[in-house]
């Protein structure tokens, strides 16, 4: 039972494969829990069934897989891009007068594999 667990979230995570929670739910992302100057990013790796993906290292020592559409920080940030060397995130700020700002940061892979 436990293995098909992990197997069902490594699949969703990995693979885009969808966790059925219910119709109303909203479910956040683990990576959203955190700052984005307090993930590492660690090495990207390119699968076919998902396209490359990279290893983010949280806080707490644990190791997520984020692709392209997952989200990470405490600014709804969502990834536009992975290569070999840099991830694309989008992030939502609010400017002094309220409105919406999407800003874009590229941060840098510490440890470049294929």
């Amino acid at each position: 039972m436990k293995t098909r667990i992990r197997n069902a979230i490594f699949g969703a995570l990995i693979f885009g494969n969808s966790l059925s929670v219910g119709a109303s739910a909203t479910m956040k992302e683990a990576l959203e829990a955190f700052d984005l100057k307090s993930l590492r990013f660690y090495s990207s790796s390119q699968f076919e069934n998902c396209g490359r993906t990279v290893s983010v290292i949280d806080p707490k020592g644990y190791v997520h897989y984020a692709r392209v559409g997952n989200y990470l920080g405490r600014h709804k940030g969502q990834i536009t891009r992975v290569d070999e060397g840099n991830v694309w995130i989008t992030e939502i700020h609010m400017d002094s007068s309220g409105k919406r700002q999407e800003r874009e940061t590229v941060v840098k892979i510490e440890k470049k594999n294929n």
